[in-house]
């Protein structure tokens, strides 16, 4: 199950990348 971790730290990092870029403009 290690992958499915990896995977859900990568897409809250999307996420929070995506509001991050969303604030900025």
């Amino acid at each position: 199950m290690r992958w499915l971790s990896f995977s859900v730290d990568v897409y809250r990092k999307v996420i929070s990348l995506n509001l991050y870029c969303r604030v900025i403009l």
